[in-house]
């Protein structure tokens, strides 16, 4: 937040030197020349308090509300800085202090009630509409650049749009709060916080869980331009080790990616992560190729016969050419005394997998239930029903 205050002290003043014509009298006029002097946040509170008393009515109220708000930031008192943001745009709707205070403040509040979110979604559309007018060029102070002032005319966009992005969140609007974030993200690429919103506003979406643990990642970088404070940075990385895990299902990879995300704001959009069910099932099958090679084969030529181009892969890579050697249980077989075609299970199911013709028939039968051993050539492929027909000399009965 201190970040913001000074980028935009252009028109974020303390409060103003007091105006002669507007004392009440002397005594008040004393009195604020104290109050300005006084360093002790607490001390400048009580006789803050005692102006606001003895001159309830006072052409000074507004410097009053800018001297309550700055003694209550020394403080650390977002709530009461929050109510005198609050009074600010009561009495002056356009007030630039008072939009900028309520913009920044009302995501930090405690209890984010849903008035609080609509005053403060209302500030920051406010502020947003008038950031060519508090920027316009006859306002730029003499002592400062045109790129300067153009920086600190983002960096309040940046803070609207961040605070908008925030309201819908709240609202549960999730795609209109990722737009707004991620156009916070596009102008301040090392600004850690707004990462973080974007990766737990994609995290409450189930179909965005590699895109949520990436902003995350990036989030917990302390080399950003703006880096999240070390407390915030640890819980942000804990909130990434249990996402990642659930989706993922182990810490492992996680460091290459924080590595990647070092250096880009914003995922490549071949980017992906694999669920914990492809990596179960990776895993599992490379145990399948030690202990059953055969059946191993067999689900991996199945996995791509079902896919989307299992009949380009078909015909690609299986038709005519030699098959890996197999084996299954037997269904039926045609004739029953000399089969020349057996139908086969490969996972000892009852639904076929492969039919099999032999170029020389059997010379005895082969019952159901049997398990054989066989290799061929692919013949034909059918995707639906589900038949893969192959071509072989021979079967060898492997148990009964």
């Amino acid at each position: 937040m201190k970040r913001l205050v000074i980028c935009c002290c252009a028109f974020l003043s303390a409060a103003a030197a007091i105006r002669a014509a507007d004392w009440t009298d002397r005594k008040e006029y004393d009195l604020v020349l104290t109050i300005r002097s006084e360093s002790s946040p607490e001390k400048r509170l009580a006789l803050l308090d005692t102006w606001s008393k003895k001159y309830p009515q006072t052409a000074l109220a507004h410097d009053r509300r800018e001297l309550y708000l700055s003694t209550y930031d020394s403080m650390g008192d977002k709530q009461q800085m929050f109510g005198i943001a609050r009074q600010m745009l009561a009495a002056q709707p356009d007030n630039p202090v008072g939009l900028y205070w309520l913009t920044v403040l009302a995501p930090q509040q405690t209890n984010a009630n849903t008035e609080i979110v609509d005053a403060g979604d209302k500030a920051a559309h406010l502020l947003l509409a008038s950031t060519s007018k508090f920027f316009a060029p006859d306002k730029k102070p003499a002592n400062l650049s045109e790129a300067d002032w153009q920086k600190q005319k983002t960096s309040v966009e940046v803070l609207a749009q961040r605070t908008e992005g925030w309201a819908n969140w709240q609202r549960g609007n999730f795609a209109a709060a990722s737009d707004d974030i991620s156009a916070c993200l596009k102008k301040d690429s090392g600004n850690a916080e707004v990462s973080s919103w974007l990766g737990i506003v994609y995290g409450l979406d189930t179909n965005k869980q590699a895109q949520a643990i990436w902003y995350l990642a990036r989030a917990t970088n302390k080399d950003l331009a703006t880096p999240l404070p070390d407390e915030q940075r640890r819980q942000v990385n804990g909130m990434l080790e249990t996402v990642y895990v659930s989706y993922h299902g182990s810490l492992e990879g996680l460091d290459q990616i924080r590595k990647l995300t070092a250096s880009n704001a914003f995922p490549p959009a071949e980017f992906a992560i694999d669920p914990a069910t492809v990596v179960n099932a990776r895993r599992a099958e490379a145990e399948l190729s030690q202990t059953n090679p055969e059946l191993a084969a067999w689900l991996a030529m199945r996995r791509q016969l079902e896919d989307a181009n299992g009949e380009k892969y078909f015909a690609s890579d299986l038709q005519g050419k030699p098959l890996p050697q197999l084996s299954g249980v037997v269904l039926h077989a045609v004739p029953p005394r000399a089969p020349k075609e057996i139908t086969v299970s490969m996972t000892e199911a009852t639904l076929p997998d492969i039919t099999i013709k032999l170029t020389v028939p059997m010379t005895s039968a082969v019952h159901p239930g049997v398990k054989i051993s066989f290799q061929g050539n692919g013949d034909s492929f059918t995707k639906n029903p589900f038949t893969l027909v192959m071509t072989a000399d021979s079967v060898q009965v492997v148990s009964k």
